[in-house]
Formats: structure tokens, C-alpha cells, sequence
């Protein structure tokens, strides 16, 4: 839950030309629940960071032929052991974290023909992490194509 608290979580969206027509198949719940838990982990390292006032960015753009949902944060840069361990379920940072959601949402990825990718963002482009969930893009045909990931009136 993004509202959650109360609390009002900026999000800026930003998405390449003709990302509209852009269609991914599978399972629009697990798609939209490793949206989400990407979200909220962002919103959650800002918490833990102070930098609440800092906008999560969204990205929709194309990497290598597949759609590429990134979240940007604006936290401190990942250790390599951190970031070696991020997928690793159990492994958490967060004081009353599992450590299941990155591994769920990287199998769910992976289940759908794609990946999730931890990039660092270098500190002179302000720091912080990119997530990115790569799918494969959909054929053009609208009779097997599902639904975008994201729409206007999708609530996030």
C-alpha cells in the first residue's frame, strides 16, 4: 500500500514514445504485485533514508527488444555483498522484512520470459537503485495481447 500512513508518495513517470501501444502476456496480478513491491521498496528505502521529499521515478521504455518497467530510488549505494544478496530469499535489510519479495517477484519475471535487474545508479547521476523488470513484448495482434502493465486509471 503506497498511501499507507497516510503519507503521500510522489511518483513521475516516464515513458518513451509509443509506449502505449507497447503489450506484454502473462498474469496481470503477479505483473501488477512485482510493480507494486517494487514501489513500495523504493517508498521504503526513501523512508529509511530521509529523502521522502525525492520523487520515485518510473521509466517504461524498451531494452533489448522487451518492455523495461525500472523504479528509481534515491538511496545509499548498495554494498557488493548487499547487492550480491539481493535476490537471496530469507536476506533482508528491513528490520520486519521477510526477504521474499524480490525473490517472488524476480521467479514471478522469470516465469513470464523475462528478468529483474538490480542496477546501481552511479552517484554522479544522483545515486540511488534501478530495478528493472524486462518482459517480452507482445505480438502485435491485439486478439492475444494483454492489457498494458500500466494504464492511466491503473491507481498507481
Amino acid at each position: 500500500d503506497l498511501l499507507r500512513g497516510g503519507q503521500y508518495t510522489e511518483i513521475q513517470l516516464h515513458s518513451a514514445c509509443g509506449a502505449e501501444h507497447w503489450r506484454v502476456q502473462g498474469d496481470a496480478q503477479q505483473l501488477l504485485q512485482v510493480l507494486l513491491n517494487l514501489l513500495q521498496n523504493a517508498r521504503d528505502v526513501h523512508r529509511q533514508c530521509g529523502c521522502e521529499g525525492q520523487a520515485i521515478a518510473l521509466e517504461i521504455a524498451t531494452e533489448d527488444g522487451q518492455l523495461a518497467l525500472a523504479v528509481r530510488d534515491h538511496g545509499p549505494p548498495l554494498s557488493p555483498e548487499a547487492l550480491a544478496l539481493l535476490f537471496t530469499p530469507f536476506h533482508t535489510t528491513k528490520p520486519d522484512g521477510l526477504g521474499l519479495g524480490l525473490s517472488i517477484s524476480r521467479s514471478i519475471a522469470e516465469a513470464h520470459g523475462g528478468a529483474l535487474r538490480a542496477r546501481p545508479v552511479a552517484a554522479q547521476d544522483g545515486g540511488g537503485m534501478r530495478m528493472v523488470l524486462l518482459l517480452p513484448l507482445a505480438e502485435a495482434d491485439p486478439a492475444r495481447a494483454m492489457a498494458p502493465v500500466l494504464t492511466q486509471d491503473s491507481g498507481v
